[in-house]
């Protein structure tokens, strides 16, 4: 349906209320229907005829009144205005052309017979010109009218009936335009959507599962799903059963819980947690993350315990998928990781107190770890692997000015041999400890095989190793990347590059990986999690609120123009009932 120019049309042109259009125009073709006397061909049209000739304005006041509904309603079908609803054509060879009039985001489908006029024929009609239309050797549908005849009355509905014998093939070959429009109740129910189309033909919002998926179930998201599940947001964690930690004998400097098995935490919060109605556990991989509508939502699929393939929507996102130890490897080092062999002095260092303390690292790391570890080790040796070299030797100097003087005064050695193999001579687990207590000694012991001269032994080592991301899907969202770690904004949330996706615990860019900072990030996404949400909900519910007071308006609107339409009780086209039925 073309836009209508009324600047192009008499003033009079919208104010005839006529029900009834039969326009029958060709050189060759004057057929007689009883009780209908044609005017001579060439001359005058006018409402002066004696033949029940019914012009055209009265499909174009509907078409006018459609607009007019849509423009108030400020709808801009196809980005141009209201003047312009687009139309798939459709072509056929009989009455029954099905076309989808589109209208902003709403779809209307009915079953047509399409008539064409062009625009400028049209005007010329209108301004009493010779002739009923001049010849149309050429339709062309960016300057057309298309107006929809629904609902014909069984006697008009073949084209037969109406040219008296013409076959429907020689009807759309030539230029001979036949036009009858019903304006009963039937046609103007299937209008009326068009005229109302505020509301959605039917409700094409998606289904949203959750408020929040969590993709990770270590400290950090399980931390998140507490404090979600305290508000009652409806909630979905996704847990894969690797954790940076799994293989750490047990966990510190966590309060309330300190020296807990890393598994028995786990296993403890999700207890709690569950007793929370709103929020779901499960097992499982991620594989993709796919934002949908402008991130206002997200469909999150991975392979579920039955080697299942499954997809679930939420509003947001909590990527609590850490990070990865980059261990090398050295024959026996990664078999030995994180049992005597740690990262972090807050997390294991204490249960090694008073040791022969090895530093597995580059050149470069050895002075911050050196301080570090001083309260605890005094008997420590750099094994730096080949990586005492002069660039690393300036490249210290530049990060630790003076760290030759440093290590000297506190009698660190730095072992450059390379490292052929570790040997465990001990295992430090103790099983008569009291679990009950938060610490005891673990007395690990290993032998260092060199490729070349003699070996060395130490009790505990404390490891350099660089880290990745565990997962890619952050990168796959298109989060930003600040240096290996996922960039977030401390300020609102922990909130990332990709709206409505946080990332919290070892994988985010705060550089701080421990417990209590995995715990204190999913609690901060979690409350700033909720808020937004809610500000996302209130911003909704207030727009209804706009939209309700609309749509009382254009309903009423819509009941007018079927009063106005439907006319008289007597009237040979009104339709028997109110505008409910």
């Amino acid at each position: 349906m073309a836009y209508c120019r009324a600047s192009r049309l008499p003033n009079d042109f919208w104010d005839t209320r006529i029900m009834r259009v039969q326009l029958l125009e060709h050189h060759h073709v004057r057929r007689r229907v009883p009780g209908v006397e044609f005017p001579a061909l060439g001359g005058r049209a006018g409402r002066a005829s004696s033949w029940d000739y019914r012009p055209i304005e009265n499909v174009m006041h509907h078409v006018f009144l459609g607009m007019s509904v849509l423009q108030k309603q400020r709808i801009r079908p196809a980005g141009r205005g209201a003047g312009t609803i687009t139309t798939r054509w459709a072509s056929s060879r009989d009455c029954t052309v099905t076309q989808k009039y589109r209208v902003g985001s709403n779809c209307l489908t009915t079953c047509l017979c399409v008539a064409v006029l062009s625009v400028s024929s049209m005007n010329s009609w209108v301004q009493g010109q010779e002739g009923l239309l001049p010849e149309i050797p050429e339709i062309l549908l960016e300057d057309v009218l298309v107006f929809p005849l629904i609902s014909l009355p069984p006697p008009l509905r073949s084209v037969d009936n109406l040219l008296g014998g013409a076959p429907p093939t020689t009807w759309f070959r030539r230029t001979t335009i036949v036009l009858e429009m019903w304006f009963n109740a039937a046609a103007l129910v299937c209008l009326l959507p068009l005229l109302a189309s505020a509301v959605p033909v039917a409700d094409n919002s998606p289904r949203i599962d959750y408020d929040a998926i969590i993709v990770g179930g270590g400290p950090a998201g399980l931390s998140a799903l507490s404090g979600l599940a305290r508000v009652r947001r409806k909630v979905l964690l996704i847990d894969s059963g690797v954790y940076r930690n799994g293989a750490t004998r047990h966990m510190h400097d966590l309060i309330g819980n300190d020296g807990l098995q890393p598994a028995y935490h786990r296993w403890l919060a999700r207890q709690q947690i569950s007793y929370y109605g709103t929020v779901t556990m499960t097992n499982g991989t991620v594989s993709k993350i796919q934002p949908e509508q402008n991130n206002t939502y997200f469909t999150v699929t991975g392979k579920y315990p039955g080697d299942k393939d499954i997809s679930f929507t939420a509003r947001k996102i909590v990527l609590a998928t850490g990070l990865r130890d980059l261990i090398p490897g050295t024959p026996g080092l990664a078999e030995s990781w994180a049992n005597g062999v740690y990262w972090c002095h807050w997390c294991d260092g204490h249960e090694h107190a008073d040791q022969a303390l090895g530093l597995l690292g580059p050149l470069t790391s050895v002075p911050g770890t050196v301080r570090e570890s001083l309260t605890l080790n005094k008997d420590i040796v750099a094994f730096v692997n080949g990586t005492d070299t002069p660039a690393n030797r300036e490249a210290t100097e530049k990060s630790s000015p003076r760290w030759r003087e440093y290590l000297k005064l506190h009698k660190v050695q730095v072992e450059n041999r390379t490292i052929a193999s570790f040997e465990r001579l001990r295992d430090g687990s103790d099983k008569a400890a009291d679990p009950s207590l938060p610490t005891h000694p673990e007395h690990d012991l290993f032998r260092v095989h060199f490729t070349d001269g003699e070996s060395t032994t130490r009790e505990a080592f404390v490891a350099s190793f660089k880290e990745e991301q565990y997962s890619s899907l952050g990168k796959d969202l298109g989060v930003s990347m600040c240096g290996d770690k996922l960039c977030t904004d401390s300020a609102k949330g922990l909130v990332t590059s990709v709206p409505g996706v946080y990332a919290v615990g070892d994988c985010n860019s705060d550089n701080v990986t421990n417990i209590p900072h995995a715990l204190f990030s999913g609690k901060r996404t979690a409350v700033y999690l909720h808020v937004q949400l809610e500000r996302e909900t209130a911003a909704a519910e207030l727009a209804a609120l706009d939209g309700t007071a609309a749509k009382r308006s254009v309903h009423e609107e819509a009941r007018s123009l079927w009063e106005y339409m439907n006319g008289d009780a007597d009237d040979v086209l009104y339709a028997a009932g109110s505008f409910e039925q």
